[in-house]
Parts: structure tokens; sequence; C-alpha cells
């Protein structure tokens, strides 16, 4: 009796985190999706455009020789205001986004990349390669697979998209479930890692529960991005070099430089990574031809991975192609060094929000007291594994954490997702913290069960605002019924900061605001007389700037915003301050 009471919890224990990943996963799935809705904003004084008009205006949206990420239409001038709505051209452009984007500004760039695939002419280039093979070409199999079984519509007719937008955020649901699949890998290393690292059924248990609601997990789960897949390939990697380092074989070798491979190819972020293999090299004790040679099997491993799904990346490096230096171009931009106090201070706040507070402080100063240690007795980390597969895991996230805060400086909320393979070990450093610092048993529990607790309500925060964006009463919908109101009253002239897009700001009349897109290095309008609304999508609500005062939908919700999430988004409008209060509610 007591055998099968004892078979029972374990299994429960293994199986719970599982669980709790599916909902945690799954609830909100559908958040933020394209939809017809948005035209009673968009064309509220007339009759909406058909997708063939929209085509006819804008003419479509290839751009030959271009990365899928090149702006097809780019703003020329942007040292002075402008206006983003003033023909049917541009409004066709700006409806074009709210018929076929979601949310999520990125997640279409994988669609774009699939839409200018041509199978039949062995076209297969997605011109797009920060994300990676094992990414893009997985999703356009899922996509075909659910065309045979008659769950989607997959042509190549954008203008029958247009009209029917519903079926096009099918294909973004795709995508988010196959991030989220990864979630679940994801669950499976963390709880063999902490199985291999403490031995404690509860903490591994507790640990997979942790993985799955922490805050920058839950959200990854829910966008069609690779970066979760990526992070969670490195540390199935971290585990296949842990297993080389107890037995020094060449087929783990080979094992650890294929995964790494792999997780490059999901995401060229996953790069970093390489510093594994050097690692467990390092750790096993042998010869140095014996080192060399299974460095080689490795690295050849890894590259050989990296190049089997990303063929086209080879092929342009060695054409001196175009597309190749027009997607580096588009890229990178976003990764540049900024001044590094700010990065360090973004990238904590940051980190703290992806792993939640309890996580990086715990997981912080247990990992400082772990290197401090190892530091004091170096050749410990090769007679015991438990400290060879901490280093293995430690050593790629302090990596990618350096290269975050580098990088950091006036990065808004979303730049969090860089940030997994951090997170996850401050998770486990912090659980592993607990099991070294509490001796007694009854007490350890508690603690292990109140950080999971934290991290839970931390995660249920992102959850419930992805839950909220799935229907008709997110914050960017409130704040378009009331500019709505605003512009019934005459009020016409618009400050935005954002070309007009789903997530950069809510619908509105196109034929009856004037929006004026804000200089770049412009933060607030100086003159209160040249618009009657300010509206900008933030992390954050912010104070409103001098002259202005501020209206935002849905304030108490937005008491707790999900920072790296793009899931019903903080909304700042702001008035002039000689609009009466009445008018401003």
């Amino acid at each position: 009796m007591n055998d099968d009471v004892s078979k029972t919890r374990v299994v429960l224990a293994l199986v719970a985190p599982f669980l709790v990943a599916i909902c945690a996963f799954a609830i909100g799935i559908n958040w933020g999706l394209p939809s017809r809705a948005d035209d009673e904003f968009l064309f509220a004084s007339r009759e909406p455009w058909t997708g063939a008009e929209i085509i006819a205006l804008t003419g479509g949206w290839d751009a030959a020789g271009q990365a899928s990420d090149h702006d097809v239409n780019p703003l020329a001038n942007r040292d002075a205001p402008v206006v983003v709505n003033a023909t049917d051209a541009q409004r066709a452009e700006i409806v074009q986004r709210y018929r076929l984007y979601s949310h999520q500004p990125d997640e279409m760039l994988t669609l774009r990349a699939l839409g200018q695939m041509r199978p039949g002419q062995m076209q297969l280039d997605p011109r797009m390669y920060q994300y990676g093979g094992l990414w893009v070409y997985p999703i356009g199999a899922l996509l075909k697979f659910g065309e045979e079984m008659g769950l989607l519509t997959v042509r190549g007719d954008v203008a029958h998209y247009l009209d029917h937008p519903e079926q096009f955020g099918r294909f973004y649901i795709v995508m988010r479930a196959y991030s989220a699949l990864w979630g679940l890998a994801g669950v499976a290393a963390v709880m063999l890692i902490l199985r291999k690292m403490s031995g404690s059924l509860l903490t591994v248990s507790l640990g997979g529960i942790a993985f799955a609601c922490m805050p920058v997990v839950v959200n990854m789960a829910h966008e069609g991005k690779p970066h979760l897949a990526g992070a969670v390939l490195l540390l199935w990697t971290s585990l296949a070099a842990a297993a080389y380092v107890r037995n020094g074989s060449s087929r783990r070798a080979i094992a650890a430089g294929a995964l790494w491979g792999a997780a490059t190819g999901m995401v060229l972020l996953s790069l970093p990574g390489i510093v594994i293999l050097l690692l467990m090299i390092a750790l096993r004790p042998q010869s140095l031809m014996r080192r060399v040679g299974h460095l080689v099997l490795a690295l050849g491993a890894g590259a050989l991975v990296y190049g089997i799904s990303n063929p086209y990346v080879v092929m342009n490096a060695m054409q001196g192609s175009s597309v190749l230096s027009s997607n580096m171009t588009a890229h990178g931009n976003f990764y540049q060094v900024g001044q590094v106090v700010r990065g360090l201070f973004n990238g904590i706040d940051l980190l703290a929000e992806g792993s939640s507070l309890a996580v990086a402080v715990i997981g912080g100063i247990a990992a400082v007291v772990g290197v401090l240690r190892m530091a004091r007795t170096p050749g410990a980390a090769v007679d015991f594994p438990r400290k060879a597969l901490a280093i293995l895991l430690a050593a790629p996230a302090l990596l990618v954490l350096a290269q975050f805060v580098l990088l950091g400086a006036g990065k808004p909320g979303e730049y969090g997702r860089f940030a997994i393979l951090p997170c996850v070990a401050l998770l486990i450093a912090a659980l592993g913290g607990l099991r070294n610092w509490i001796k007694l048993p009854r007490t350890r529990r508690i603690a292990g069960i109140a950080l999971v607790a934290w991290v839970v309500a931390a995660g249920a925060i992102y959850i419930k605002n992805f839950a909220r964006d799935t229907g008709r009463s997110d914050t960017r919908t409130e704040a378009a019924r009331t500019l709505e109101m605003w512009a019934d009253r005459g009020r016409t002239r618009m400050a935005i900061f954002d070309e007009p897009a789903p997530y950069s700001m809510p619908p509105v009349d196109l034929f009856c605001w004037v929006l004026l897109l804000q200089p770049v290095d412009r933060p607030v309008p100086p003159a209160v007389a040249e618009f009657d609304a300010i509206v900008k999508a933030v992390d954050r609500l912010n104070e409103p700037p001098t002259e202005f005062v501020s209206w935002s939908p849905d304030a108490a919700i937005q008491l707790l915003p999900s920072r790296i999430s793009w899931a019903n988004k903080p909304i700042d409008l702001f008035v002039p301050s000689n609009v009466s209060d009445r008018e401003t509610n």
C-alpha cells in the first residue's frame, strides 16, 4: 500500500509541472489576433475597403532583393513631424497592418519570410536569418499540415487574408503553439538539471512549475518567436556537455555540439552558447590531443547542423548576396552598445521582471556565493559532476547577461525576452541556495513552496493580460473609443511616436485624424498648440508632459502591467491642460 502511495506521489510530482505549463501556455494563446473589428474605428466615417482595394493602393508588400524584415516603404524624413495618413495609399498601408499584424510586432516576420518562398520553384530562402531555419521551416511544415487537415486556409492571395484576417490569425496560433512546445521541453530540461544537482523530488517538481510560470517564459510561450526554443536548446546543450564531462566519449561531444548548432540554427542569438563546448573540453581531464579532437568533433557537428538547417546563409555569404547584408542592416540597429551604467540598471530591472523579484534576489545571492566558493576550489568542478553542470549552465548565462547589459541602455520592456537563459540560471541558483542554506527539511520545503508561489503570482499577471487581450476589452480598444469621442468633438491633430499599427497605437479614424509621426529624437512635442492629442504605447504609465494632462484606459489593471509583453499594453493619451476635465472623462 505504501509503495503504491509513494509511486503515485512520484508520478504526480513529475506530471504536475507539465500540467501547469500546458495551462499557463494555453490560456490566452489567441491574444491580439488580427480581425476586421478595427474597421469600426479605422473607417468610422465611410465604407471599409476590400482586400483588393487595399492591394491596389499599396502594391502589395513584396520587397524583391531585400530581407523579409526590411521596411518596404521607409519614411524618408524623420527630422520633422511627418503626416502618415495624408493619402489613400498611406491609409491603405496602415489598414493592411491592422488586418494582418498581431499585437506583437515581430511575429509577422516569420510569416513574411514564409510568404516569399516558392516551394514549387525550389525557392526556399527565408531572406531573414536572425530567426533560423529550425524555426522558420518547421512553422511552414506545420501550416502545410494544418491545411491538409482542413484546419487552416493557406494560399498566396494576400487580398483574401485582408478580407478574412481571422484566417490569417490562425497562423499566429500555430507559431505560438510551436514555441509553447519548446517551453514544455524546457520544463523537462529544468527538472532534469535539478534532479542531477539536488536529487530532491520536491525541488525538481517545484523547479518545473516555477520555470513554466516565470514571466519571461510565459511571455515567450505566447509569442511566435524562437527565443524560448533557443534558450531551451542551450539548456539541453549544457546537459549533454555535462554527460561528456562524466564519460568523455566522442558520441557525447558530438551530441553537445549538435545541440549547440541546433540552438544557433533556431535563433542566431544562441551563438554565445559555444562557450559550453569550450568549457566541457576544459573540464574533462584528458590528453591535449584528445581534447583537440573532441573539440573539433563538437564544433563540426554544430556547424553541420547549423548549415543544414540554414543553407541560404551559407550560400548567400559565399555569393555576397545583398539579401544577407540587407537583413544584417535591418537587424543590427537594435543591437548597439549603449551607456553601460544605464544598461546595467535597465538590465537588472528587466531581469527581475522576467524571473520575478524573489528569484532575482535569492538567485543572485546564491550565484555570487557559488562563484566565490568555486573560485576557492577550482579543481572540485572536475571531481563533482554537479559542480561541472553548474559551471556549464552559469557560463553561457553570464555571457548572455553581459551582452544583455551592454546593449540594454534605453531598451523597452520587450528587450527582457533576451534574458531567458540568465532568468533560468537564477531560478536554479535560487532553489539550490535554499537547499544549501536551510538545514531543517520542513522549513526548506516551506521556503521552496513560498518562492515558487511568488513566481506563479508574477506569471499570473502576464497570463491575465494575455487572456484580457483575446477580446474587445483590452486597453487598445478602450483607448480607441475615447479617441473616437474626442474626434466627434472636433479634435483632429494627433502626435504619435511609431508608425500606426495594432501593436503601437489604438485604431483611429484615418479620414478624420491627422496623424503626425514625431522625429525619433523628440520624446515630447514642445508646443501644446500643435496637437489636440498625444498617443503612445508604453511599458508603464508615464507622467504627462508639460502643459498636458493624461487619461489612460483601465488604469486599475495597468497598475500591474506585463512589461515584457505586448499584451494589453498600457496606452498613454495626453490632452492639452486647457481641455475641461468633463471632456476627458
